[in-house]
């Protein structure tokens, strides 16, 4: 699908659904706020009640007589990208957990237009695939792109590889050979003052029937075009003069659109790209090979592939462009790494595209449909595994078939469900019998973050029943320690009521169960899977559900498990800086940049990240982290050599941080600041940090852009990406490493914003005994808590001599956790902890809070670090 800016949702009446269906473009009426280039959802109201087309804004909001007359409202131009073959119905977005808190939801649809968030249009367009998977290669570019590897994976196997297909390949070479002799035939005679009509027309152009079998004209004289025998005279010897100076003008773009205008003109019939490109492409290769082929396949893998449709076409003034488009989409598409470097390699790929006895997808639209649904549902969907364990697995268990049937149910448990199960969810899997057989097998699907052990955690799984009577699709823990007993299973059931209480509010919770039965006589592990479950559903053998209700059942586990494996060291930092995001995002939209300062281990950075998502949305930001020789080319642009396609040197211009977030429509966040004179690397940008200064020089800037990276952009789209621009700095008070002093210059650009760890969170910290064991546990930590106590209050000592960020704590308590429990405290605070009291003023006061808490480690730490002994380490 086209790039997009924002996502929307318009509502209709039902009288305009036939509308819909019935033609591609049209002019609606629009909130003022949409973009060119928003996607636009249609929302059908009574009796449809559903969500079955997706457009695209052409235009910008305009004035339209007749629409603000009838609605008051600004229009815009759309143009249909899809009718969605299974609409999704209201009922299932009430259902859905994060769409069900959607306004448009709520207030089911009454306004006109309604503005999506990121995270909804991501929980709408992971609905839409569930019922509509075939759409995949249209929702989602990044994934569509296995798709393209796919199709070229099949053109290699049924065509290039084959002798037909290296018979192919082996033409352009012996066609190479053929043209430059003909040409050369054809400079001798024009010296000679002989004529060249019959060599250029007959033998040196790609007429029908004569040797360019690879690339055919399609016609047969220049006579079927109205060019009478005395034209073509004319007409050989002005193709040899273009061919002849687009030779000698290979760098001048100017020159050679000048070159193949003129040639048009004069024959607006007959003399198109492809019977010129076939001609120049094997005298100068410079000059790529475009016919029809090529512009049919171009304009399919444009569309179905990047993220941007662009065309070409067969005209001749346009070939030149072209080829500049067609070399950036080459570019795009070997960065996949396909075999196109080649670029015979291409055009034999453009043949097979577009021939009706090849692959033809180029062509035929429905046929390549077809075969992307064979590709998104081949035999290995997750029902046919599941019945096939159902019915083989206990017999090849039980060695009651052959060897290869056994090693063949053996590699759908172990390998293949959980590799496909790892390609649709994009996580990591595990099967319980990849080593060995068990009576209640299942295959886990894990987040790393929360889960990278079956015995740890939680996670989704399929589980069997030792019965083989059915299957259970299930969230559930991870199960340790099985010798605990009756204990350990009720510690299970616990910590899965308190799960469910977590998740209990979304409403797809009621489709599951909390109960989970697994048939088990033998199995000594299944009755702590049960207890360790925290929802399931069952599926009877012999009755398994269609695929697509296994996908949506799955999609909606997945939230759930989702939903509870929430980052909940990222949430305690929001909670506990709630006031300083306000502040902060506060300070971006009126205009300004903010810079967060404080100790090392505050979290500026995270914050940093947090607000600029907060400010442009998912991924909003660019992150670099200044070093002491950052300079004008790492922040700003630079030029950078390239090996070309016939494997020359050459230079071009490159965008870097600065000019990428800018112009990518991202916060620019600059970790470490303060580690290099940042007014000078930014050089002549430094002026337009203030807002106010860009927004009034965006013709300047144009200008500087031209020149620097040589993009070009239109006024009104350049001034908007200036007027939204932001730079999020961070800077560590403590860091004496290449540290320069801000000048009073760049502080009036920046909003400043302290992060440190607040004294009432230090005192939460020793007092407040629930706050410190919720703390604990948010670390991960999972150790002895009297450890984790005595770490947090040398910490927090510290702290009043030094303030020192909460994340130095965090991380202090998970490495304690690599030591006995004698010597996790005093290992742990002599690494993590006094490193940062080096050469410090306050040394004896630092002395006396290690001695009293009996940390030898850390005091000859601490003494190295002020006085240059040899206990370096600490250990």
């Amino acid at each position: 699908m086209d790039s997009y800016q924002k996502v929307w949702t318009f509502t209709i009446r039902k009288n305009f659904y036939f509308s819909l269906k019935e033609k591609d473009e049209f002019t609606w009426n629009s909130a003022k706020e949409v973009k060119k280039g928003d996607l636009i959802l249609i929302y059908a109201g009574d009796p449809y009640k559903n969500i079955g087309f997706i457009l695209k804004a052409i235009s910008d909001p305009f004035e339209d007589s007749n629409i603000r007359e009838k609605w008051n409202r600004p229009a815009v131009s759309l143009k249909k990208i899809i009718e969605i073959p299974k609409p999704i119905e209201l009922s299932e977005l009430r259902d859905d957990p994060t769409l069900s808190d959607w306004g448009a939801v709520r207030f089911n649809f009454r306004k006109s237009h309604w503005k999506m968030k990121d995270e909804e249009w991501f929980a709408l367009k992971k609905l839409i695939l569930s019922k509509n998977p075939e759409l995949q290669h249209v929702l989602d570019p990044q994934k569509n792109i296995k798709f393209l590897k796919l199709l070229y994976e099949k053109f290699t196997t049924e065509y290039l590889n084959t002798p037909t297909g290296q018979k192919h390949k082996e033409m352009y070479d012996k066609e190479k050979l053929i043209v430059n002799e003909l040409f050369n035939k054809t400079l001798e005679k024009l010296n000679k003052g002989e004529d060249i009509t019959e060599l250029v027309l007959k033998k040196l152009l790609p007429l029908k029937g004569n040797r360019f079998t690879t690339i055919p004209a399609g016609f047969t004289t220049f006579k079927a075009f109205g060019i009478s025998e005395e034209q073509q005279i004319q007409l050989s010897n002005d193709l040899v003069s273009t061919l002849i100076e687009l030779k000698n003008n290979i760098e001048n773009s100017d020159t050679q659109k000048e070159l193949l205008i003129d040639l048009q003109n004069k024959y607006p019939k007959g003399v198109k790209t492809g019977v010129v490109s076939a001609a120049i492409y094997f005298l100068e290769p410079y000059y790529l090979l475009i016919n029809k082929k090529t512009e049919k396949t171009y304009n399919f893998l444009t569309k179905e592939f990047l993220p941007e449709y662009r065309t070409i076409n067969n005209t001749l003034a346009d070939y030149i462009t072209n080829i500049e488009n067609l070399k950036k989409l080459l570019q795009e598409i070997n960065d996949i790494s396909l075999g196109f470097s080649d670029y015979p390699i291409f055009d034999i790929f453009c043949h097979w595209m577009c021939e009706e006895s090849l692959g033809n997808y180029a062509v035929d639209s429905d046929k390549y449909l077809r075969w992307v649904k064979t590709q998104k549902r081949p035999n290995d969907i997750i029902k046919n595994y599941l019945e096939d364990l159902l019915n083989n697995y206990q017999k090849a268990k039980q060695k009651k078939v052959n060897e290869n049937e056994i090693l063949r149910v053996k590699d759908i448990i172990a390998t293949r469900l959980p590799t496909y199960l790892e390609n649709i969810t994009n996580q990591n899997t595990f099967s319980s019998a990849s080593a060995k057989w068990h009576y209640c097998p299942y295959v886990a699907i894990m987040n790393p973050e929360v889960s990278t052990k079956h015995n740890e955690g939680f996670f989704v799984n399929y589980m069997l029943t030792e019965d083989m009577s059915g299957v259970y699709i299930a969230l559930r823990q991870g199960v340790d320690d099985i010798n605990k007993g009756d204990q350990y299973k009720n510690q299970l059931r616990l910590k899965a009521n308190k799960f469910r209480k977590k998740i209990k509010p979304f409403k797809i919770t009621s489709q599951f169960s909390e109960e989970t039965d697994l048939k088990s006589i033998h199995s000594s592990h299944a009755p702590f899977y049960e207890a360790a479950t925290i929802y399931s559903k069952f599926y009877e053998k012999g009755n398994l559900p269609s695929e697509d209700e296994l996908r949506k059942d799955l999609n909606n586990i997945l939230l759930l498990y989702d939903a509870l494996a929430e980052n909940k060291f990222l949430n305690f930092m929001k909670d506990v800086y709630t006031q300083e995001i306000q502040i902060a995002l506060g300070e971006l939209e009126r205009g300004k940049n903010v810079i967060f300062y404080g100790p090392p281990g505050s979290g500026k950075t995270v914050l940093s990240k947090i607000i600029s998502e907060k400010y442009f949305g998912k991924d909003g930001y660019s992150l670099y982290t200044v070093h002491s020789g950052t300079d004008y080319y790492d922040l700003v642009c630079r030029i950078v050599p390239q090996i070309d396609d016939q494997g020359n040197l050459i230079y071009s211009k490159e965008r870097r941080f600065l000019l990428d977030a800018l112009l990518s429509g991202k916060v620019l966040i600059l970790d470490e600041i303060n580690r290099t004179q940042i007014d000078t690397a930014l050089g002549i940008f430094f002026t337009y940090l203030e807002r106010d200064h860009r927004i009034n020089d965006v013709e300047q800037i144009r200008n500087i852009l031209k020149n620097e990276i040589d993009e070009e952009f239109e006024f009104d789209e350049l001034k908007q990406m200036l007027a939204d621009f932001r730079i999020i700095g961070t800077l560590n008070v403590y860091d004496k490493t290449f540290l320069f002093k801000l000048g009073d210059a760049l502080k009036r650009r920046f909003t400043f914003i302290e992060i440190t760890t607040k004294p009432e969170l230090a005192s939460d910290l020793t007092i407040n005994h629930s706050f410190k064991d919720k703390f604990t546990r948010i670390c991960g930590y999972k150790k002895d808590q009297s450890i984790a106590d005595s770490i947090i209050n040398v910490f927090v000592d510290l702290n009043h001599i030094k303030p020192l960020g909460i994340g130095i704590l965090k991380e202090a308590l998970q490495f304690s956790q690599y030591f006995p429990n004698d010597e996790a405290v005093d290992l742990s605070v002599s690494s993590l902890i006094v490193p940062f009291f080096e050469n410090d003023l306050n040394y004896s006061t630092i002395k006396n809070i290690l001695e009293k808490y009996t940390l030898n480690n850390s005091i000859r730490k601490l003494e190295s670090l002020n006085f240059g002994t040899s206990d370096v380490n600490g250990f």
